[in-house]
């Protein structure tokens, strides 16, 4: 309701809380004699949960990324690099992998991904102001893709390379 109506500062604060990363315990631990039993299956997810996230970027945020982009942008790249540190802390990514980039076999926005998750979307629509900033004039800024190229996050390296291919002019 607030992006319809273009209260932006609240609708950002909205969308970023709706955003931030949390652990769910998908399973319960088994206690038995083995100890790789004993480990509970945590997962790295929205910590709100994303039930009308989908909803609000194709009816709000997204008409509005040419006003929008470089807030969104901000905010989602930490999004990212929050679910990744949470990612390491549980020994579910490193400086090499993650588990994002598992199932997903391109970063690009037109890639089809139906099933995909929480962070999923995050990435798609981090990906998404990417693209629209680097067809711009002036265009992403190159200290940025080159601060993403050397983060120590492979999502934040593919989207960097992406950037690469779909930047139009580099200053």
């Amino acid at each position: 309701r607030l992006g319809k109506k273009a209260l932006w500062p609240a609708s950002l604060r909205l969308f970023a809380t709706c955003c931030r990363a949390g652990v769910k315990l998908e399973a319960w631990p088994v206690f038995s004699e083995t100890p790789e039993k004993e480990n509970a299956s945590l997962r790295i997810r929205l910590a709100q949960g994303s039930t009308y996230l989908p909803r609000a970027w194709q009816e709000c945020f997204r008409p509005a990324l040419p006003e929008l982009a470089e807030d969104l942008l901000n905010l989602l790249e930490e999004v990212i690099r929050d679910a990744h540190r949470l990612a390491c802390s549980l020994g579910q990514a490193d400086d090499c992998t993650n588990r994002q980039l598992l199932t997903r076999s391109q970063i690009q926005v037109h890639s089809a991904y139906g099933g995909e998750g929480d962070l999923g979307r995050v990435i798609t629509w981090f990906t998404e102001i990417v693209t629209h900033l680097a067809q711009k004039t002036p265009g992403l800024s190159p200290i940025r893709i080159e601060s993403w190229l050397g983060a120590r996050d492979p999502v934040l390296h593919r989207v960097s390379l992406h950037a690469l291919t779909e930047t139009t002019r580099m200053t």
